[in-house]
């Protein structure tokens, strides 16, 4: 009504309630928000922007965390560092930086990503601006022994279909083709869809963002546009953020590229890009390679991985913005209260840098904008080891395996500010992935996790499994059940579906009466999804206050020692995940 009121016509309001969108006369918006609107210039360009914070009516700015769109001073961009034309990526060229460049093949074998999982019923979503060209993702398919795009591929424009950002441009489709292309080349298999903004103003941004939420088209996005962080309004990052925080709580993983200019992504001061520094998106970072032996003019392939030390350019440091999350400790994470940057690292330094083809030519490419689609298809690839059910935010699953050999820990170079070390560190993260080794970490069977629960106690881990470990007063059972995301929606539902039917509670009597609290349980988790934030939180403390009825239920039965054993993880661990679950949907305040 006071959009209405000032004189905005509303003209968007997503299913998840989480934007309105409006337009108007500059007066309408100056009313609507109490600012005034100017025209100035600001780098060569005519810009405009408002003047101070806006306002709102008491009673409306308690349901609101920010208003977008009151400037177009900061525009996303995209992170790739260098953009180098050169000859068909076969050639054998004399000196560098030409010869030898990276491609898909080379990425395999750099870290060790074997033939098993190729992505397989996933879909990965770019989210960023401008179409790809047909032609050019066939032609470096072929040139890499790639088969073409999957069935269901294809790219999806976020505002009217003549909108400059919808188009094909050979000045600017070079982020979108290196996307696509590595994308591809890692999870050969996975839908690819590009999502683009109708520009590159940050409202846009936040609209195309709050697209992939609510189509849900895929569970894994990938986005190597950024902003520094100091530059973006608050209200911007605090939408944005609210959307990641949906995304996270449907099943979706974002990851986003850190950026190109070391630890000073602005002002030549210490900053980070954003979405990389949200706490709700996994930051990518960026390393330089060396393969074991290859990579000469002599042997242009990369015969495996040699040695990695951190990018000069890597973008990482403290966010001046978000508060650290729960997964963001231990394992060297310094001291502090505020989210750091990046996570997890890949190649990235533009020697090698790697090959992209774009509007028929050539190039080599480099910059974190190589690194984070690259990760997506890695995840991809976990997720159909899983069954397909998404991770949400990864970071807990990331962070719980640090240390391990899932990763290569760089521990030399530096970023400016900040200098790579054993463990997390704010150039590299955690590191690069050993692709195999990571996946059987993360994922000990595929399809399925085997733990074993104690007849006295359950200690439920929140990383990634859907079950408990402890050790059993007498003997020991194994249970063996579908692997799980860590969080979300699909990660609870998945962790309910395991409640069904338990093979160890064949002849009890109680199976029935608790299987039908599971069912109710998934029903209620059913209409959450679909409900606005405030409703969903409601209806998933009731699904929680199910299962931890249905938990004193066993608790007072008399069933076999194998049912209750099976039958009190699966309930605890379901009622923990649903409270994570209404707790998240808790910082979700829908308008």
């Amino acid at each position: 009504a006071h959009l209405a009121q000032s004189g905005l016509t509303v003209t968007e309001r997503p299913p998840n309630r989480l934007l309105v969108g409006a337009v108007g006369s500059v007066e309408a918006l100056e009313r609507a928000f109490g600012v005034e609107i100017h025209a100035l210039d600001y780098r060569g360009r005519r810009h405009y922007a408002a003047m101070g914070e806006p306002t709102l009516p008491a009673d409306l700015a308690a349901s609101v965390l920010g208003v977008v769109g009151l400037d177009d001073l900061v525009e996303r961009r995209p992170r790739h560092g260098v953009v180098t034309p050169v000859a068909a990526p076969r050639a054998k060229l004399d000196a560098p930086p030409h010869c030898c460049a990276l491609g898909p093949q080379d990425i395999a074998h750099l870290y060790n990503d074997g033939p098993t999982y190729d992505g397989s019923g996933e879909t990965i979503v770019i989210a960023g601006a401008y179409r790809w060209d047909d032609g050019d993702n066939t032609a470096f398919a072929a040139e890499w022994g790639l088969p073409a795009l999957p069935a269901g591929s294809g790219q999806v424009c976020t505002g009217p279909a003549a909108s400059a950002a919808c188009q094909f441009s050979a000045q600017n489709s070079i982020e979108v083709a290196l996307d696509v292309e590595y994308a591809h080349g890692v999870a050969p298999a996975a839908r690819i869809l590009n999502y683009m903004a109708k520009s590159t103003a940050l409202v846009d941004f936040t609209a195309a963002y709050n697209r992939i939420v609510t189509d849900n088209p895929g569970h894994v996005v990938t986005t190597s546009w950024g902003a520094c962080e100091a530059d973006i309004p608050s209200g911007t990052l605090a939408a944005d953020d609210a959307i990641f925080a949906n995304a996270n709580a449907i099943g979706q993983s974002w990851f986003a590229a850190s950026g190109d200019s070391g630890s000073r992504d602005c002002h030549n001061t210490a900053h980070v890009d954003n979405p990389a520094s949200s706490p709700h998106v996994i930051g990518v970072g960026g390393t330089t390679p060396t393969c074991s032996s290859g990579l000469t003019p002599a042997s242009p392939a990369c015969a495996g991985y040699g040695s990695e030390t951190a990018w000069n350019g890597s973008g990482g440091g403290v966010s001046g913005t978000f508060a650290r999350p729960p997964f963001q400790t231990g394992c060297g994470v310094p001291a502090g209260t505020l989210r750091l940057v990046p996570d997890v690292a890949l190649e990235a330094d533009p020697s090698p840098g790697n090959y992209v083809l774009e509007n028929g030519t050539w190039f080599i490419v480099a910059g974190t904008s190589i690194a984070a689609p690259q990760w997506a298809g890695f995840l991809a690839e976990l997720d159909q080891r899983a069954g397909g059910a998404g991770f949400g935010n990864p970071g807990a699953l990331l962070y719980g395996l640090c240390g391990t050999a899932a990763y290569h820990d760089i521990t030399s170079g530096s970023n400016g500010d900040y200098t790579a070390a054993a463990g997390y560190d704010m150039v590299t993260g955690l590191g690069t992935i050993s692709a195999d080794t990571f996946f059987a970490a993360a994922v000990p069977t595929p399809g399925t996790t085997t733990t074993s629960v104690s007849t006295t106690s359950t200690t439920t881990s929140p990383t990634t499994a859907s079950t408990t470990t402890t050790t059993p007063v007498t003997g020991s059972t194994t249970t063996t059940i579908a692997a799980c995301p860590a969080d979300g929606f699909s990660g609870l539902r998945c962790a309910l579906a395991g409640g069904l039917a338990r093979p160890e509670c064949a002849d009890d009597t109680l199976r029935r009466r608790i299987e039908r609290r599971f069912r109710r349980a998934t029903r209620l988790i059913d209409r959450a999804e679909r409900a606005s934030p405030a409703r969903a939180r409601r209806l998933v403390t009731k699904a929680a206050s199910a299962l931890a009825s249905s938990k004193r239920m066993v608790e007072r039965s008399d069933v076999s020692p194998d049912c209750y054993q099976a039958l009190l993880a699966l309930l605890e661990d379901g009622r923990e995940r649903a409270e994570r679950l209404a707790a998240s949907l808790q910082a979700l305040k829908p308008l």
